[in-house]
């Protein structure tokens, strides 16, 4: 327990720095990512001790915006398209129908994900 409590305080501090900076989508869903992942229009790429991915999923429930959650170390679905993406470990990762969020920018992602 305290193994996995030290790998995960490791983990945050090495992928934190990556991911504090906000959204941004200048990249678009590789090709046959949507098989794997699904055809959710918002997908998300997180795991269990992610506070940023905690904020962006509260924020995505309070706007009454559905999604589908892939934990990047505890399913292999979520591992294989996190490293489909660019960007090293950064999390959380939100896939809203061909772009790609990288970081915590729920406003974006929310308005994205509201479009027709």
């Amino acid at each position: 327990m305290i193994r996995r409590a030290l790998l995960g305080a490791l983990l945050a501090a090495l992928v934190v720095p990556a991911v504090h900076g906000g959204a941004h989508s200048d990249v678009k869903v590789p090709e046959g990512l949507r098989v794997l992942i699904g055809f959710d229009k918002v997908v998300l790429l997180t795991t269990t001790w992610c506070g940023y991915c905690k904020s962006l999923k509260r924020d995505l429930e309070a706007a009454g915006v559905p999604y589908k959650e892939w934990d990047i170390e505890h399913s292999e679905v979520g591992r294989l398209a996190r490293s489909r993406l660019p960007g090293g470990r950064s999390i959380p990762v939100s896939i809203v129908g061909d772009a790609v969020y990288f970081g915590t920018s729920a406003k974006r992602v929310i308005a994205q994900a509201q479009k027709p």
